[in-house]
């Protein structure tokens, strides 16, 4: 579980010695139901770290500096994907498809991995409505022990601002699992688990 200290304890006197408008970020947490609280500091470790690998992939078309951030069952699947799709091409180039599927599943340091990223960018690109009217439904699914189901729309379209479950309107989901106290995306565009469809 990840950790859910997202503020450090202060004593009264600490709180007390804060500007005004500091105070009440201090202060609220310990007005919320403690269990209440572990969720939603969760929850908001789990949202950010989405945030982490949507933006730089849409806004920057960079998937490189979030690869590091993509599930290994997740990476998997995308180069079999790339490979399978290229296959012909790779073979004509005198490339061995198992060995590109996993290079290109690793540390991004292969020559073809320009093209991989290329394609899943655009991919996923269209997957999502544009960054400027994201929004993050509260509610999220478990799929698996460690695996959870968050759901990416877009809010300028919602009333209120607010999403419910089994709204008809578009949502792209982001399969998030959680290793070694850390977020990582497990799939995008689907609540699927990659581990359970390959």
């Amino acid at each position: 579980m990840p950790s859910c200290s997202a503020l450090p304890e202060l004593t009264d006197e600490q709180i007390d010695s804060l500007p005004p408008e500091v105070r009440q970020t201090y202060r609220q947490p310990r007005a919320v139901d403690p269990a209440e609280l572990v969720r939603f500091l969760g929850h908001t470790d789990l949202v950010n770290a989405a945030w982490a690998f949507l933006m730089p992939v849409y806004v920057d078309r960079d998937l490189l500096s979030v690869w590091p951030n993509v599930d290994p069952d997740f990476r998997a699947v995308l180069a079999q994907k790339w490979v399978r799709d290229n296959h012909y091409q790779m073979t004509v180039d005198g490339w061995n498809g198992e060995a590109v599927e996993a290079a290109l599943a690793g540390p991004p340091d292969h020559p073809l991995w320009v093209h991989l990223e290329r394609v899943h960018v655009r991919s996923f690109r269209a997957m999502l409505p544009d960054p400027a009217t994201w929004g993050i439904g509260s509610a999220t699914r478990m799929v698996a022990p460690g695996v959870e189901a968050l759901y990416v729309l877009d809010a300028s379209a919602l009333e209120g601002g607010l999403w419910q479950p089994h709204d008809p309107r578009y949502v792209c989901p982001v399969l998030m699992h959680l290793v070694d106290r850390r977020w990582l995306v497990r799939n995008l565009g689907s609540e699927s688990d990659p581990a359970i469809t390959t």
